[in-house]
């Protein structure tokens, strides 16, 4: 939600290469609020049953996740204020 709210209204955030970058650095950014910034005490503890590959995955994830959902709300935008050619 963050990340729609400081990147979705950017013009770079409409065209593919700076939506990954951005997607690539917000997801970055969680990885290090969840590793370094998070107290133990206060973290899921999903490191203890997933191995480092798998959370390495699933941080890939949510940098793949970003950009393909905003690119497509894009499309979608457009199609919506494009009238309906026969």
């Amino acid at each position: 939600m963050l990340h729609a709210k400081a990147w979705g209204c950017r013009e770079e955030a409409k065209r593919p290469v700076p939506a990954v970058t951005g997607a690539l650095v917000a997801a970055g950014v969680a990885c290090f609020v969840d590793y370094r910034l998070t107290p133990k005490r206060l973290s899921p503890g999903f490191e203890h049953r997933l191995s480092t590959r798998e959370m390495v995955n699933e941080y890939a994830r949510v940098a793949v996740g970003l950009p393909v959902g905003s690119l497509l709300m894009r499309r979608r935008r457009r199609r919506r204020r494009r009238p309906e050619q026969p």
